[in-house]
């Protein structure tokens, strides 16, 4: 008559001298398995037991009543992935995530190990007590409490956007923070494969010493402020011959995966907002003012006679709804200087050809003045 596993799980541990939490660092799931009220553990657990009393995994289970339980594998059992997220924005800004979890095994009952997204080894058990993952939004091991799954902080830019009510209730407040988010994006993106690089290679040392001869301004590309200082460390560790961590590159890459999701989730509310829904008209007549700022900011950089001539369109439009003379007289100026110091003509045709109508009444009124002085 075979044993069963509890019953060959005892007596060979009393052969051996060893007390239960020899083999198990849970004693109580030790003693439960011994006396017999689980029947049945997971593979698992029993390849720990094997492990611990130093003895192959067949030989336990030989000539017992164990069954490897292949359906409820198959079916319930769980890994996570420890770089890959699921994020979830709602319609406040609350946003909630855990980690990408897929099947242990596939439908030909072969073990899932490796996540398909990252390539990193998939947590299946708890590193603990060895029992496995068995809930899609398990942080902690339902045998021992120990925490399987890393905690991960947003960015302070981040969690700022989605604290301001203005970032969902007004249409340039949205767009500001679609542009910043991005910003931070990009900077960890770079962050990312700049990482990856350090991973890669044999000699971080050697690595850093081209890095420093050849491309000096490669770490300028990550313009992200706390990108940036993250890089600055990861760079002095390689200095010393040390990588980034697997937990530092999970962190980016949920920063990545939540500045995306951010993204697309402000994409779609800024669909439904109008411009100037829930402005005065000050409030509307200086945004207005801020968009020409930026376009004569864009000009001044690029010398575009596009931007400048839309820049122009945009204050004659203004000129002729506003009381602040003074304000307008200033902004009056620096078009003028602009126009004055342009290296060549193109930028006042195009100017002019964008805002034909209003450009040549103000031409016009000047004209006259002039005719009268």
């Amino acid at each position: 008559m075979k044993e069963t596993i509890g019953e060959k799980i005892k007596r060979l541990r009393k052969e051996k001298g060893l007390t239960q939490e020899n083999v198990h660092n849970n004693q109580s799931q030790i003693s439960q398995i011994e006396s017999g009220r689980i029947t049945n553990p997971d593979e698992n657990t029993l390849l720990l037991i094997a492990k611990n009393m130093e003895i192959p995994f067949d030989e336990l289970i030989n000539d017992t009543t164990w069954e490897k339980p292949e359906a409820a594998s198959i079916g319930k059992e769980i890994a996570f992935s420890p770089a890959a997220f699921d994020i979830e924005i709602d319609d406040s800004l609350n946003i909630q995530w855990s980690n990408r979890s897929f099947p242990l095994y596939n439908e030909k009952g072969e073990k899932n190990e490796y996540c398909p997204y990252s390539g990193l080894k998939l947590i299946d058990k708890c590193e603990k007590c060895g029992r496995s993952v068995e809930k899609i939004d398990q942080t902690h091991c339902f045998g021992c409490g120990n925490q399987i799954n890393e905690n991960h902080i947003l960015p302070v830019i981040f969690t700022e956007i989605l604290s301001d009510n203005y970032t969902i209730t007004e249409y340039e407040s949205c767009k500001d923070a679609i542009t910043e988010l991005t910003f931070e994006h990009d900077g960890y993106e770079y962050l990312l494969k700049l990482m990856e690089i350090m991973i890669a290679v044999d000699d971080t040392k050697a690595l850093v010493e081209k890095w420093e001869n050849n491309n000096k301004d490669e770490f300028g590309r990550v313009r992200s402020t706390s990108a940036n200082i993250l890089l600055k460390n990861l760079y002095s560790q390689a200095a010393k011959g040390i990588k980034p961590g697997i937990l530092v590159y999970c962190g980016v890459a949920f920063t990545i995966q939540a500045l995306s999701a951010g993204i697309k989730k402000l994409k779609s509310v800024m669909k439904g907002l109008n411009p100037t829904e829930g402005l005065t008209v000050d409030e509307t007549k200086a945004r207005l003012f801020q968009r020409v700022a930026g376009n004569i900011d864009d000009y001044l950089s690029n010398q575009g006679d596009e931007s400048f001539g839309y820049a122009l369109s945009l204050f004659h439009s203004l000129s002729k709804k506003t009381d602040d003379e003074e304000l307008m007289s200033k902004m009056q100026s620096t078009l003028n200087d602009l126009k004055e110091n342009s290296e060549d003509g193109n930028s006042e045709t195009a100017a002019e050809n964008e805002t034909e109508h209003d450009s040549n009444n103000a031409k016009n009124e000047d004209d006259k003045k002039s005719e009268n002085d």
